[in-house]
């Protein structure tokens, strides 16, 4: 699991108004880094766009169901990595695997996939609308919506 963290600034202004209107706020934010996820996610199969929400109580959701390689994804391998070496062979000699062009390809060492921080740019857009989201609950709790 690996858990994002939200600007504890844009979070504090969901604290500084009435309750009612925070909990729907902060419900519009997860919202839209659900859909930042979502639409921000690199296309390749499409499995990295599955991502689900689930409410755990006013102030908590998970944002779940990725595949298991999301973080690789986000985060980058080998070189590029957190370890910050080459992909090498574990068991063999070689590292074996098919491109895009359906070529088998061996080779002795791979640089490992550059970062994509499709994660962090799903959170910042939906920091950035946090003023936006309390106008609108305190819009909607006002006229009773």
């Amino acid at each position: 699991m690996y858990n994002l963290e939200i600007d504890p600034k844009q979070l504090e202004k969901l604290t500084k108004v009435p309750d009612q209107v925070g909990k729907r706020a902060f419900k519009y934010l997860v919202e839209e880094i659900h859909a930042g996820f979502i639409d921000e996610s690199p296309v390749d199969k499409g499995k990295l766009q599955k991502w689900k929400r689930k409410k755990v109580n006013d102030w908590e959701y998970k944002i779940h169901d990725g595949p298991e390689y999301a973080l690789f994804v986000a985060l980058g391998t080998g070189i590029y990595g957190k370890r910050g070496t080459p992909i090498v062979p574990k068991r063999a000699q070689f590292l074996r695997f098919v491109n895009k062009q359906g070529q088998v390809i061996f080779t002795k060492s791979v640089k490992g996939q550059k970062p994509n921080p499709y994660h962090e740019r799903g959170v910042a857009r939906g920091e950035k609308r946090v003023d936006e989201f309390i106008r609108r609950a305190q819009r909607e709790v006002e006229s009773g919506i």
